[in-house]
């Protein structure tokens, strides 16, 4: 939802002067009350638009009373046309006016529930109000239409026409041909980038998609784009190439999210016949954070929408909780920080820690922090900003196994006692230990499809599998990518590594650390189970392999989905209590040397921080002082080296 310039209405005086007089929207006068607009048919395609607007309870809905929901993208802020409402006249957007005249009949009335007509966008209560009850307005519905615009192109109505004659074919067999181009034209309109459509789309219990007049069931558009013979190989493979969302997982995100959530809510009934045939190799869930994350390059012209917009299909937190409450009236830094904070407290978890930085680059000027946020807090409004897959890869959260009842149990009696926050909420004080020291670096690691050929025709050679291991491990450590600094400009580096996608000799000072830890890699490779899960070595070999069968453009980055590795830098760093030790870690773009990894407790995984001067140098002299000045950089993955748990000294952390 967005602040819309004051909707108006027109009249004009006996002398001819147009007056303008602001439309008064009537308070609502139940908790549960919405207004509907029934859009009065018309025989003449090109007469002006007429209607009422009436109020409803949502307790009261029923066939008789019941509604259609709008699902539309809002366009340009300009009011360029008006509509007759009664008395009056409203001025509404030019995506708007469309779709009105695309689904005024000429037969009878249609109702509808237009987000930009029946709430008083002007009205901050109101909007707070009528926003968190979004889930239940269109739940309620009797149906949903996705309106995608009216295109004029003689060549985009015959795509729409050919992708409604496959849809129907889908409909009645599980697999169909469906040319690429159809899929581009479709899938290029604006409403599949919008966060919105998400709760729209899966709270709704009956859908259908919608160009110009011409409309298809939902379940025939899914079918004919996800059994596409073409697209369900690309599919299960999870790929896409850097700097292009792939469409179809967009298609796919929704179709999987809408099936848990009536699978949840005891909508069985609503199920299509075919899911089963289109699952993804790990099922997503509607976890507040996987829906964050799944749709963090999804567009909203209001960036706390970024929330708002999830808050009514989310498990994992109480809608109910005040600290959730949607209110406009707050900037977007204070949502951010406020839903960080209640999240962290309530769920009495680390675990949105982990979506921190979760990204390919290391320097601030790259993606500034446009909303000055804590470094604790994530950014959750990338859409507009950055348009790379590597927002996409898991977390390394996502890759631990799950909590066992015990662990739970522990952490819910006794987060309390280790995790505060202060200051308005904005600084989160936690304790843990300082498992070490970073000492070396090596560059963000992307692969293009000529280094991922190379080290899959390792894999598929004849080699016994511990040596197929150590020829990888061998690839890896000669070839860890050069560090940006290595040339004259940063940016620079990131544009050539963009456009040549190759490896680079690793770099002097970087190469003697390696060296020193190589023993240790070359064992754990060597093994004959492997390396053991969820080690540095063992996430390297699992990137080892191909993304797709072939491609046309070999230099073009690839990104593997089902990886960790992805826009993580390969790091040594020196453990507490073994100054004469190195290990390996991999960790987030904006590492630097002299970062701290550091254990919280409770948490899952270990966090790099950076901590200011003098609570560096005052570590040696005053060893039990709380660190009151750190940064906090993002998830790494570390490889543990067994030390004297003694010298494990437990910190508090006060990250600002």
């Amino acid at each position: 939802m967005t602040d819309d310039e004051t909707i108006r209405s027109y009249e004009y005086n006996e002398d001819g002067y147009r007056r303008c007089l602001e439309y008064k929207y009537s308070v609502l006068s139940h908790p549960d009350s919405i207004r509907v607009f029934d859009l009065a048919p018309s025989s003449d395609s090109t007469a002006p638009i007429q209607g009422e607007i009436v109020e409803l309870r949502l307790s009261d809905v029923c066939t008789e009373t019941g509604y259609t929901a709008l699902s539309y993208v809002w366009g340009a802020n300009e009011i360029r046309h008006r509509i007759q409402v009664g008395d009056s006249q409203l001025g509404v957007r030019p995506n708007l006016i469309s779709a009105l005249y695309d689904l005024r009949r000429e037969d009878r009335n249609i109702r509808l529930w237009v987000d930009a007509l029946c709430i008083n966008q002007n009205d901050v209560n109101e909007r707070n109000h009528q926003v968190q009850q979004m889930r239940r307005i269109y739940s309620s519905s009797l149906e949903t239409i996705i309106y995608l615009g009216n295109r004029h192109d003689e060549s985009e109505q015959v795509n729409w026409s050919l992708l409604e004659r496959y849809a129907t074919r889908a409909m009645n067999k599980n697999e169909v041909e469906l040319a690429p181009v159809f899929l581009y034209e479709v899938l290029s309109r604006p409403w599949f980038q919008r966060l919105w459509v998400l709760q729209e789309a899966i709270a709704s219990p009956t859908l259908s998609i919608q160009s110009g007049h011409r409309r298809m069931s939902w379940d025939g558009f899914c079918k004919a784009l996800i059994l596409t013979c073409r697209y369900k190989k690309l599919y299960h493979v999870g790929i896409c190439r850097a700097n292009e969302i792939d469409q179809i997982e967009i298609i796919i995100n929704i179709f999987q999210a809408r099936c848990s959530y009536q699978s949840l809510h005891g909508l069985g009934h609503l199920l299509p016949s075919w899911p089963s045939q289109a699952q993804r190799p790990k099922d997503e869930t509607l976890h507040i954070l996987d829906l964050l994350r799944r749709t963090r390059l999804h567009q909203a012209s209001d960036p706390r929408d970024k929330i708002y917009g999830l808050l009514g299909i989310a498990s994992g937190i109480d809608v109910n909780d005040q600290g959730f409450a949607v209110n406009y009236s707050q900037d977007c830094r204070d949502v951010y920080t406020r839903f960080a904070r209640n999240l962290i407290l309530s769920s009495q978890s680390y675990d949105l820690l982990s979506h921190v930085d979760h990204s390919p680059f290391r320097y601030k000027d790259v993606m500034s922090n446009r909303f000055q946020l804590p470094s604790w807090v994530p950014d959750w409004d990338l859409g507009v900003s950055l348009n790379n897959p590597l927002f996409d890869t898991p977390t390394i959260l996502s890759t631990l196994d799950p909590e066992t009842d015990m662990e739970k149990s522990e952490r819910h009696q006794s987060f309390h006692r280790v995790c505060a926050c202060i200051d308005s909420g904005e600084t989160l004080v936690a304790c843990g230990s300082v498992i070490g020291e970073i000492k070396g670096l090596s560059d963000v690691v992307r692969l293009n499809w000529t280094n991922e050929k190379r080290l899959q025709e390792i894999q598929d050679s004849d080699l016994p599998e511990s040596q197929r291991r150590q020829r990888i491990m061998e690839v890896w450590r000669k070839y860890f990518p050069v560090p940006y600094l290595e040339t004259p400009d940063p940016l620079l580096g990131v544009l050539r590594r963009d456009l040549f996608g190759d490896f680079y000799t690793t770099p002097s000072e970087f190469a003697p650390f390696l060296d020193m830890c190589w023993g240790s890699m070359r064992d754990a490779s060597c093994a004959e189970q492997g390396p053991r899960k969820g080690t540095v070595e063992h996430h390297l070999l699992a990137r080892s392999r191909k993304t797709s069968t072939w491609s046309s453009k070999p230099n073009i980055i690839r990104v593997d989905r089902t990886s960790i590795v992805d826009g993580k830098r390969p790091a040594v760093y020196s453990p507490s209590g073994a100054p004469d030790v190195y290990a390996l870690a991999l960790v987030p773009g904006r590492t630097q040397e002299g970062d701290f990894l550091v254990d919280l407790r409770y948490g899952r995984v270990p966090f790099v921080l950076r901590m200011n001067k003098k609570d560096a140098s005052d570590r040696d002299e005053a060893p039990d002082v709380a660190l009151r000045d750190c940064e906090f950089v993002g998830e790494s993955v570390a490889n543990r080296v067994v030390v004297d748990e003694s010298v494990l000294l437990e910190r508090i952390f006060v990250i600002r």
